[in-house]
């Protein structure tokens, strides 16, 4: 198991600069919402849960920004719906 090399503020600034709720990190990435407060506090975070928030993160900007190119509307008003998660990012 890979442990990243972010520290708990740098995860926490992760998480606010995309618009994300703990909740919703912990439910992305399967571990209960102690468990993640725990790794914005400092305990070792798995390096593939970043991985996994990264590419939720990515993908959703990538959704958004085609809507908008192609002349629609976000569904969630410039909020993204990642629906298999039932997880809406705030951009």
């Amino acid at each position: 198991m890979k442990i990243t090399n972010l520290t708990g503020k740098e995860i926490k600034d992760f998480r606010l600069a995309n618009g994300l709720r703990q909740k919703d990190c912990a439910n992305i990435v399967g571990v209960g919402l102690r468990q993640w407060q725990k790794y914005e506090q400092g305990y070792p975070c798995k390096e593939i849960y970043m991985q996994i928030l990264n590419m939720v993160v990515r993908n959703n900007k990538l959704i958004d920004a085609n809507t908008h190119a192609f002349g629609g509307e976000s569904e969630t008003d410039n909020n993204v719906l990642v629906p298999a998660m039932n997880i809406t990012v705030r951009t």
